[in-house]
């Protein structure tokens, strides 16, 4: 079932029926929210070094149904693709709305509850923070075509649209970029998974056949960057699910984070605040300061902990840290040239394809890579002489969506590696193709 606009959606909301009744009342209003998913294109993993980013906002979105109940309740209903309810969670509103952060941290935490922390998260956050009146009897029903665990930022669709909804439902009025750094919060500090700022910013402020640079120092627009009409970007879903809460992502992050701070107690560099700051010549100057890995017990004796919500450092855990703290520096300079010639006159696809390539190999580099997208991008590569130019793992990597850029008459090309990848693994991936506007406005 794909559901395609909110128009769609309305008539599933109205019609959807539960233990043998409508689940909302036809005499009272029913609010709505939606919110696409997101390709990266360039930066992915990088965004939580304040690296630049390159997004666009995919066709598929995420769509929620609130309404306001009598009851002390707080239903929620999870349909899959067939419209059938695949997942429900319920408790007392006046519970919920008693809970801190970490309270509800610990609730949602195991597996049968955990995809209900990132909608009860940002109610939390949004109450919270912006003092939301949230009522304590309400229904809430969810439907989406962004498929989940693909890294195309299904959880940032999904909060940005609870969020949407729930200020409909309120008649609630809150900047879009604050709204996109409270679904962080909640999807940090509810849902304990480390996301950066790049896939709530996107799915709220990107825009059609654009690729929004953004800046994550924590989220400034630098520009927009228009995709030229002769080139098309893809994503073809590797079939791997990936998670930015597992442990391999969370451990980069935290190399990154012990390389910074080795960084800045270096002469001259004690006022670096992000690793992004440095250009690749800075870095190549002091990477032999860096260790290849440093176990934490050993880091924690000398450089003590941080506050950071999202990590933490295990003592008994070996990270890599040269490796996770020399990627958002490339991957920034990469990301800088890529957006620069884009929008320039002389257009190279196959310099762009290569920025690719050599994103991709980082993510391998530091342990994020899969067989599954190594060979999406293998055969990608293998196409280049009918159109497409390059391709690269993209969001937290371990899977997931793989970006391609190609020529805008390369469509066959492209269903050709999908139908090759299939014929290999034994799966029909997803094509991505197209984009839209993000929600900013239902935010206004």
């Amino acid at each position: 079932m794909m559901i395609g606009d909110r128009k769609s959606f309305e008539k599933i909301a109205a019609s959807h029926e539960h233990d043998g009744s409508l689940f909302f009342k036809s005499d009272v209003p029913i609010h709505f929210g939606l919110a696409p998913g997101r390709l990266d294109v360039m930066g992915g993993f990088a965004d939580y070094s304040a690296s630049h980013v390159l997004e666009i906002p995919i066709r598929e979105c995420t769509f929620v149904a609130v309404q306001e109940t009598e009851l002390n309740a707080w239903e929620i209903i999870s349909l899959d693709s067939d419209g059938a309810p695949t997942r429900s969670f319920e408790t007392t509103g006046t519970e919920c709305l008693s809970w801190s952060y970490s309270e509800a941290a610990g609730k949602l935490d195991d597996p049968g509850s955990a995809w209900a922390a990132y909608i009860i998260g940002v109610l939390l956050v949004l109450r919270q923070e912006c003092d939301v009146p949230l009522p304590r009897g309400m229904r809430v029903l969810i439907a989406t075509d962004v498929p989940e665990g693909r890294g195309v930022s299904s959880s940032a669709s999904l909060e940005v649209a609870v969020a949407a909804a729930i200020c409909d439902l309120t008649e609630t009025v809150v900047d879009p970029i604050v709204v996109a750094a409270l679904c962080q919060k909640a999807e940090n500090i509810v849902a304990r998974a480390a996301c950066g700022i790049m896939d709530q910013m996107t799915v709220i402020c990107g825009r059609r056949d654009c690729l929004m640079l953004l800046e994550c120092r924590p989220a400034r627009i630098a520009r927009y960057v228009n995709i030229p009409t002769d080139l098309t970007v893809w994503g073809i879903d590797s079939g791997v699910s990936h998670s930015i809460a597992g442990s391999t992502y969370h451990d980069v992050r935290v190399g990154a984070r012990m390389g910074l701070r080795i960084v800045q107690s270096l002469p001259d560099l004690q006022q670096l605040s992000h690793l992004a700051e440095l250009s690749p010549e800075e870095f190549h100057r002091i990477e032999e300061h860096l260790p290849e890995e440093m176990e934490g017990r050993q880091y924690l004796e000398k450089y003590g902990n941080w506050s950071d919500a999202a990590t933490t450092v295990d003592a008994e855990t070996v990270y890599r840290v040269r490796v996770p703290t020399r990627h958002p520096v490339l991957e920034n300079d990469r990301v800088l040239a890529f957006a620069e010639h884009l929008g320039g006159e002389a257009l190279d696809g196959d310099y762009l394809g290569g920025l690719m390539n050599r994103s991709h190999q980082a993510y391998s580099q530091c342990g994020l890579g899969s067989d599954e997208t190594d060979l999406l991008v293998e055969l990608v590569n293998r196409n280049r002489e009918r159109g497409l130019f390059g391709a690269k793992a993209s969001g937290g990597g371990s899977g997931g969506t793989v970006i391609v850029l190609g020529d805008a008459q390369a469509s066959d090309a492209i269903r050709e590696v999908a139908s090759e990848y299939e014929n290999l693994m034994g799966y029909s991936p997803y094509i991505f193709s197209g984009s839209r506007d993000g929600v900013a406005d239902l935010f206004r």
